[in-house]
């Protein structure tokens, strides 16, 4: 049978909505998890100099044709990440044709510096003076970058070095070195999928695809850039429900290939992360198995991607956001099991 690309089964179109219910991803339903229902009707408060700086990453090792349309790289004077964040908010929500930050309505700054509990003990006149002091440079590059990411000389140049690091380490490199005359094995990046389960629809973007066609084997991959050791990344596998992104990112996968003809007798190997500290870059691969993830989740009392799903959707179609769905089934009278808690 004639080699059949993976990007035939991929989704063409991103979309937020589909007939008019949304299309949940991973990272929605980790907020759902770590932060309760409000996240659902909330922006999302990421820490943007580690978005960025993966962000960064990402685009140089996986698609380094779209640099210049996704970033714009100027040696400019970094304020402090709490002025930063403000200022990234303040354009979010500014007119875009305010290329001067004193040009800002104070009314907005003033509300989003309260939002961000930055010198509240100061004055008003003396808070939005010390702002401009140290926002002006930062700001006049955010009107000039327009949509594009503002990055440092400097964060650039360390993204450089992760992805060197990433192609030349005796760990990472077989998953980024590609060989020309190997034509039955492909090499796919920011692959998008959508899936549904139980009637609700869900998507994810993979980094990485290799599809070994010859041995009909499929290796999944995500790219995790990290501020703390390799070594210790299970912990941020719980923290950040890492483990959601990987099973759920499988099962799409899965549902997928098992319907296509040429794709129905792969084995889908278990899903890699590879792991980069931007400082210490000692890139390790982390594998998780998810064959009998959700045994184990329910053993310690932590819900599945299935079960977030499901109560995303509740709480969307219903409009109840105030309350877990746990509390709202029960009527807000809930039983206390020391087991829990003890």
């Amino acid at each position: 049978m004639k080699m059949k690309s993976i990007l035939d089964l991929s989704c063409k179109e991103w979309e937020e909505r589909s007939d008019n219910n949304l299309i949940y991803s991973y990272s929605r339903l980790a907020r759902l998890w770590r932060e309760g229902p409000k996240s659902l009707i909330s922006e999302e408060k990421a820490d943007s100099d580690s978005l960025r700086f993966g962000s960064l990453v990402d685009c140089l090792l996986t698609c380094p044709e779209e640099l210049k349309d996704k970033f714009v790289i100027s040696d400019y004077e970094k304020p402090s990440f709490a002025v930063i964040k403000i200022l990234d908010l303040i354009w979010d929500k500014c007119d875009k044709s305010t290329c001067e930050l004193k040009d800002i309505d104070a009314a907005l700054a003033l509300k989003i510096m309260d939002q961000e509990n930055y010198r509240t003990n100061w004055g008003i006149e003396a808070r939005l003076r010390e702002l401009i002091k140290a926002g002006s440079g930062y700001f006049s590059l955010l009107f000039l970058s327009k949509n594009k990411t503002l990055v440092s000389q400097s964060e650039f140049d360390a993204a450089e070095s992760c992805v060197r690091t990433l192609k030349d380490s005796p760990f990472t490199s077989k998953y980024f070195k590609e060989n020309p005359f190997q034509t039955d094995v492909d090499h796919f990046y920011q692959v998008p999928f959508t899936g549904e389960y139980d009637g609700i629809k869900i998507r994810g973007i993979f980094d990485k695809i290799i599809v070994d066609h010859k041995n009909k084997v499929i290796v999944p991959i995500d790219l995790k850039t990290t501020g703390k050791d390799e070594e210790i990344f299970p912990q941020s596998i719980v923290s950040w429900n890492y483990y959601v992104q990987a099973d759920m990112y499988m099962y799409m996968l899965s549902q997928a290939t098992t319907k296509d003809d040429y794709y129905k007798d792969f084995k889908i190997l278990p899903f890699r992360f590879i792991v980069i500290n931007r400082y210490k870059k000692s890139p390790i691969v982390w594998i998780l198995k998810t064959d009998n993830l959700e045994e184990i989740l329910a053993k310690k009392k932590i819900k599945s991607w299935k079960r977030l799903l499901m109560e995303a959707s509740w709480h969307e179609k219903t409009h109840k956001f105030d309350y877990s769905y746990e509390t709202y089934m029960c009527q807000g009278e809930r039983y206390v099991d020391l087991n829990e808690v003890l």
